[in-house]
Formats: C-alpha cells, structure tokens, sequence
C-alpha cells in the first residue's frame, strides 16, 4: 500500500473486508482480526495527506464505516430503497429518506457497481425509464456521504444482456448510442 500511496494512489477500496480473516470453515466471517487488519489499513491510508478509505461489507455497513473500522462503508441496504422507491413503493421512499438520520455520515451511496449482488445497473433496474433513473440518482447523490457512480450510470447504460455472472455489468463503456 505504501509503494502504491507514495506514488500518488488517492486511496484504496478494501473489498469483502469481514473476510480478510478466515480462522476455520466454521470461524469465516467478522473475525476479530479482519476489524483489527482494516483499521491498520485505514490508518496508514489516513497517514498521507488527502487519502481515502471505502470499504466493502454487505452486512452491516454501517458498523464498518465508522471510524475505529473502515472510516466508510458502501450503503448496501440504501440501493434497493432508491430504486423502490422510484418506482413508487411508499414504505422504501421513507426508509430512503430517513438513512441519514439513521447511519453514521460516512456511506459511501451506489445504485450499482462491478459485482452483480449490488443488483442490475440502474437503467435495467427501473425498465429503461429515464424519469426513475433520475429520481433514483437524485435519491442517493443527494444523501449524506460519498455517492459512487458505477461507469456508464451517468449515461444511463444498461447491462450486457445474455451473460451469466457479474459479466452483464462490467461490459465495456458505452461510447456511441447504438452500442
């Protein structure tokens, strides 16, 4: 990380952090020592001058960003209640309205990203409606935090329809209309 930091790397994202430490096939996931190893990570990040931390934890997010852990954590929880929340669904506009009276003021918001458990991309999740795509942005850009754009979400770009995995939301970025 130093090497990396040294040469002017603004700051890293820690992935599946409750998994850094696997004890046993029992013992595998928040492990006491995989909280103690991201901290270590965060504070030598922390150590250069306007460097960034953002950490990814699907359960709990909101015990990761704080700051005796990551410092920030992705909002998995927020995503789904944007969306729903576009499209009408009453009780999602009030938990999505609510987020930042609830959790720390350190999420890191999304509606997508690489991996395919965080869901479809935006445009596939709202049928292709540009009036929901807008709402659901406005939704979590306007939260509390650091709003991550996934590439492509700016344009509006739809996933790689016919692939399996996360593949249908990695497809390469959208340069011209027909693609």
């Amino acid at each position: 990380m130093r090497f990396w930091l040294e040469r002017g790397l603004d700051g890293f994202r820690l992935d599946a952090v409750p998994h850094l430490i696997e004890n046993s096939a029992e013992r595998w996931n928040d492990q006491f020592q995989s909280r103690r190893l991201t901290k270590q990570f965060q504070t030598l990040v922390k150590g250069y001058p306007n460097r960034y931390v953002v950490c990814e934890a699907t359960a709990n997010p909101q015990v990761w960003a704080q700051p005796q852990l990551c410092g920030q954590a992705f909002a998995f929880g927020l995503v789904n209640h944007c969306v729903a929340a576009a499209k009408g669904n009453v009780k999602s506009a009030r938990k999505a309205a609510s987020n930042f009276a609830v959790h720390p003021h350190t999420p890191a918001t999304f509606v997508s990203n690489h991996a395919i458990m965080a869901g479809q991309r935006l445009w596939d999740r709202v049928d292709g409606d540009a009036a929901r795509s807008k709402l659901t942005a406005a939704a979590y850009l306007l939260q509390p935090g650091t709003p991550f754009i996934h590439y492509g979400e700016q344009v509006d770009q739809s996933g790689l329809a016919g692939l399996a995995g996360h593949l249908p939301v990695r497809g390469p970025m959208s340069w011209a209309a027909e693609w």
